[in-house]
């Protein structure tokens, strides 16, 4: 498992600076892709031959290719799906973005003692408090269990079945899931969950007010799903209607 997640470190970090040297930053090229453009054309207009003008129709395909790029970006910020491609309108994308952050802001919560919070170092501090309070409760002592009166249910094969290693054809993937089922550690960025937290009202003042989603990783949700689908099929046997 360590070794693909090292694989996936190196690959976020070659992405990080792929898009910080090779792409750039998207506004810092629409100024310049802007400013060459302007420059072409005041050059065509004080000498308007045909090698002046190919360079304003390459400075124009320039342009529109970074304006049509600036343009997914905010259409992916803010989430829109209907309008026409091609619209250039990101005014109306970056409004839609800004009712989105305005809307997600938390300006003040209020503690379970009744405090108000209004600064975003005691807000972060309340929900590091609140969320690490339910999220990490002690484990309760189980009364011992006696098998002798519990009927046993599955069959050595149905264990078997349980138990046997998966199928997959990704070599790298597979591994990591073999590894799993051996009883190996998961790494802590297979593991971990980004917690987002959802309004159940319109107008939400504590952390009772906010449902908390927790959103995991792809190999997260492989493992789960592969015991969920091995499970499913047996716990008709094991629990009664």
């Amino acid at each position: 498992m360590t070794a693909l997640w090292e694989k996936f470190f190196r690959l976020k970090q070659g992405f990080r600076w792929w898009n910080r040297h090779v792409f750039g930053d998207i506004f810092q090229r629409v100024w310049e892709a802007e400013v060459g453009f302007d420059e072409t054309e005041i050059l065509y207009d004080r000498d308007p031959t045909p090698e002046h003008c190919d360079l304003l129709h390459h400075a124009q395909a320039v342009l529109n290719r970074i304006l049509s790029i600036e343009e997914g970006f905010w259409k992916q910020k803010a989430s829109s799906c209907w309008v026409c491609e091609g619209d250039h309108n990101t005014r109306y994308f970056h409004t839609m973005v800004q009712g989105h952050r305005i809307r997600s802001r938390m300006k003040s919560i209020r503690t379970q003692a009744g405090k108000v919070l209004a600064t975003p170092i005691d807000i972060q501090t309340s929900a590091m408090a609140f969320y690490q309070n339910i999220l990490s409760a002690s484990p309760q002592s189980l009364d011992p269990i006696r098998p002798d009166i519990i009927p046993r249910l599955l069959t050595v094969d149905d264990n078997m079945e349980l138990n046997c290693p998966p199928l997959i054809h990704e070599e790298d993937v597979y591994m990591v899931v073999l590894d799993f089922f051996y009883g190996g550690h998961l790494p802590r960025g297979f593991s971990a969950t980004t917690i987002v937290l959802f309004l159940k009202k319109d107008v939400a003042c504590r952390w009772t007010d906010f449902r908390p989603i927790n959103l995991c990783t792809v190999f997260n949700k492989l493992i789960t799903k592969l015991l969920n689908t091995r499970l499913s099929a047996l716990l008709p046997r094991i629990i009664s209607p």
